[in-house]
């Protein structure tokens, strides 16, 4: 049975140890999922009155909403409660690719960023904006299209006594290609990228600079979920026209009537609906952004519940499975903790587990005891090796 680990993690510990991009992949993707279709109702009304101007141009709707709830009442009289989850399983296989590579890329691209410990504060907020809005762009490349499509099943709507204009996901792309090319399935996405590498990199950015600064260690739930919403709807609010912009664009697709680029299209806006036609839907944002508040925390919350499991599973460490190389890192964790005044009395001929070597520093309980069972520390634990062999010497 394997023992539960006799310490807790200390900040700087969890900060040594880097999950690999499919874990990463992995974890954030499962978290988005979850809290995507939790909020998918409220997804599907902020683009209905998002698009609203679209709808009606083009036949599709036969007057204004009034507002978040006049959106609801009316779709769910003529489409019915499950018509608030269209396009979800659309929007999960966008998605859960999408959110996955932005947190895998955030990570890959800030290990890749040199740091100085002497950086200010908005030295590191600055640095981490950057790697956000290029990690937004770069998942952006991958999962466009699919952005398209459920932005397109999502304004599907149903008038009554009438059908809809598509029957699925890959009917939205026969249609499309068969009008517009391959060009129509990625019509606005220059603005998009804009729009991504702004919201991308402020919600990235703002989370890991002010997560440290205003959060205790380990964070509460309640407190990191706070500060994943507040940034996650300023970060919306500010990237929305954008948004809208780009969304107005992709409704385009298909139709006899398109706009010459995403500048024509927001002057358009503007001039025939009005300043804050690019705002419309922003409350029904604010109330979905529960969900990408979600998504921050549940990827952070498990992801300290991954390496923590792991931990557990790796606790227990047998003497026998590598006699002459653990002997060799636990005879020089011995001697680096006797050259700071530790005593520590061990015996040679049993199994030792992390239970009975609780008083070596945690630190070098990871590096050392580790390496054989953590291939990503041995660059680290060699060059301690190094040193501490340097200092053993002195001390004979």
């Amino acid at each position: 049975m394997l023992r539960p680990s006799p310490f807790k993690m200390s900040k700087m510990e969890k900060k040594v140890i880097k999950l690999g991009f499919a874990e990463n992949f992995f974890l954030s993707g499962t978290a988005a999922i979850v809290s995507k279709t939790m909020a998918a109702p409220l997804e599907r009304v902020k683009l209905l009155l998002q698009n609203q101007d679209e709808l009606i141009r083009f036949g599709r709707l036969t007057h204004p909403y009034k507002g978040i709830r006049d959106c609801i009442h009316r779709t769910f009289v003529t489409e019915g409660i499950r018509s608030f989850w269209r396009s979800n399983m659309v929007n999960c296989a966008r998605y859960f690719p999408s959110q996955a590579l932005n947190f895998a890329f955030n990570d890959q691209i800030k290990a890749l960023v040199p740091r100085s410990p002497t950086e200010t504060q908005m030295q590191k907020l600055m640095t981490n904006v950057a790697c956000g809005g290029l990690a937004g762009v770069l998942s952006s490349c991958f999962v466009y299209s699919l952005d398209y499509a459920r932005t397109r099943l999502a304004n599907d709507a149903k008038l009554p006594g009438g059908g809809r204009q598509y029957t699925g996901l890959i009917d939205v792309y026969r249609q499309t290609l068969k009008t517009d090319g391959i060009q129509g399935l990625h019509r606005g996405f220059f603005i998009s990228a804009v729009a991504l590498m702004v919201y991308r990199g402020l919600y990235f950015g703002f989370y890991d600079s002010l997560k440290p600064v205003l959060l205790g260690d380990p964070p509460g739930v309640m407190e990191a979920f706070l500060l994943g919403y507040v940034i996650t709807v300023t970060a919306n609010l500010i990237a929305y026209p954008l948004d809208t912009v780009r969304r107005r664009m992709m409704m385009t697709s298909g139709e006899q009537v398109h706009y010459k680029g995403s500048i024509d299209c927001a002057m358009q806006i503007i001039r025939k609906e009005g300043p804050m036609s690019m705002m419309k839907g922003a409350g029904a944002n604010i109330l979905r952004n529960i969900a990408g508040a979600g998504v921050l925390v549940g990827f952070d919350k498990s992801k300290e519940f991954y390496i923590e499991s792991y931990l557990e599973k790796i606790s227990e460490f047998s003497w026998k499975e590598s006699e002459k190389e653990s002997a060799t890192f636990l005879k020089l964790s011995i001697l680096s903790n006797l050259r700071i005044g530790s005593r520590l009395a061990i015996e040679t001929d049993q199994k030792f587990s992390i239970n009975r070597l609780v008083s070596f520093k945690k630190n070098i309980l990871v590096i050392h005891l580790f390496r054989i069972k953590w291939p990503s520390l041995s660059a680290r634990s060699r060059k301690l090796d190094v040193k501490t062999k340097r200092e053993n010497s002195v001390l004979v």
